[in-house]
């Protein structure tokens, strides 16, 4: 099963997300059901005795609610934009609770890739990247909406979900929800 544990937007960031995409010029704009911040994605074959496992490490999770900031726009993709993204501030409870889903992974036998942790909501994928007069729409784009922000705002609760990729996107299925705030 493909699976990753994330924390959903409130709507006080869901809705101006979708507001900001309404102006993308480009790409495949992203579900904003499955707006997200990743904390860990667990992988494409996970077992389900360690999705089980995985479940009892989270549930006695004791980490406090986190604030989410969004603090500009950007891409992902090495030598061509393949997505555009909210970035989402650096904050120490944020980097706290996803080194601790990180670690409840490897006690569950999950072997995670080695990647930076970048906190990001997914607003638009471009399919195999883009190139020529769209990289420049791109550019204009992100300079029109430079100064893009959003207040924190505190999320209370982590997700473990299920991704079933289709055709026409990603279909996240929540398996179980676990409050943040230390009860």
């Amino acid at each position: 099963m493909r699976a990753f544990v994330a924390l959903d937007l409130p709507p006080e960031i869901e809705g101006p997300l979708v507001e900001l995409q309404q102006r993308i010029p480009l790409g495949r704009l992203a579900d904003p059901d499955t707006f997200h911040v990743t904390l860990a994605f667990l992988g494409d074959d996970v077992m389900e005795e360690a999705l089980g496992m995985m479940h009892d490490q989270l549930a006695a999770l004791r980490e406090p609610a986190v604030p989410l900031r969004v603090t500009g726009l950007g891409t992902l993709g090495a030598s061509s934009p393949s997505v555009l993204m909210a970035e989402v501030a650096r904050d120490p409870a944020l980097e706290a609770l996803q080194a601790r889903v990180a670690s409840c992974a490897r006690r569950a036998g999950i072997v995670l890739e080695r990647r930076r942790f970048r906190p990001h909501v997914t607003l638009a994928r471009f399919r195999h990247g883009i190139a020529g007069p769209d990289i420049e729409r791109l550019r204009r784009f992100l300079e029109s909406e430079a100064r893009f922000r959003l207040e924190p705002v505190m999320v209370s609760s982590v997700a473990l979900y299920e991704s079933i990729l289709t055709t026409s996107g990603p279909i996240h299925e929540e398996l179980a929800r676990y409050r943040l705030g230390g009860w």
